[in-house]
C-alpha cells in the first residue's frame, strides 16, 4: 500500500524544509533528495542511501501516522545532509566510526537543529508492531549454546548441518546445538 498523494506530498515538503533549514545553518548547497517508497517489511522504517535518495516504508507511515513517522523522515534527511557535507565540504571517505559515522555527533547535531532526539532506533509500540505484515517470513530454529537459546532461520541450520559447520556463540564462545542433532553448529 502506498501513502495518498497528499501523505507523499507532506513527506516530501517536510524533507525539502528540512534540508533548507540545514543547509542554511551549515551554508551548505546540500540539493534535495529523490524520495522512493520502495522499503518493505517489518525490520526498517527509512534508509538513506548516500546523499541523494530516502527510502521510505508506506506500511510504517500507514500506521504510525504522520506524526510519528515524521521523526522517522527527518532522521534520514540529517543522513543525507551529513553525508553531503562530510563528502563535499570536508571530502572525507565513508566513516565507521567518529563524528562522521552514520549515527556519529555530526548526524545528532543534525537532529537536535531539527528540534529532535538523535535517537538510532525508532520506538515502536507493540499495538503498531502488530499491525504490520512481515515481509518475508523464515521458520526460525532454536540453537542451544552455554549461556542461553538462539534462534536462527532453519535454511542457516540446515546449511550448518551439510557442510558441518560449527555454530559459536558471540558471547560464550561455546560450540551450539540443534535439539536431536550430533552436529555442532557455529559462525565462525
Amino acid at each position: 500500500m502506498t501513502p495518498t498523494s497528499a501523505d507523499e506530498a507532506f513527506y516530501a515538503d517536510q524533507i525539502r524544509l528540512a534540508v533548507m533549514r540545514l543547509n542554511h545553518h551549515y551554508g551548505s548547497t546540500c540539493p534535495m533528495p529523490m524520495i522512493r517508497w520502495s522499503l518493505t517489511g517489518v525490520t526498517t522504517l527509512g534508509r538513506a542511501a548516500g546523499h541523494r535518495l530516502i527510502k521510505l516504508n508506506s506500511q510504517y507511515a500507514r500506521v504510525l501516522g504522520r506524526e510519528e513517522y515524521l521523526q522517522t523522515v527527518l532522521h534520514e534527511a540529517c543522513h543525507i545532509v551529513t553525508t553531503w557535507r562530510r563528502h563535499h565540504v570536508f571530502q572525507l571517505p565513508h566513516a565507521s566510526t567518529g563524528p562522521w559515522a552514520p549515527h556519529g555527533a555530526e548526524w545528532g547535531k543534525a537532529m537536535r537543529l531539527l528540534g529532535l532526539r538523535p535517537d538510532r532506533t525508532a520506538r515502536i509500540s507493540p499495538e503498531a508492531h502488530a499491525q504490520l505484515k512481515p515481509g518475508r517470513t523464515s521458520t526460525k530454529v532454536p540453537v542451544y549454546c552455554s549461556c542461553t537459546t538462539h534462534w536462527i532461520t532453519a535454511a542457516r541450520a540446515q546449511r550448518a548441518i551439510s557442510t558441518g559447520a560449527v555454530l559459536r556463540c558471540k558471547v560464550c564462545k561455546s560450540p551450539c546445538r540443534i535439539p536431536g542433532q550430533r552436529n555442532l553448529l557455529t559462525s565462525r
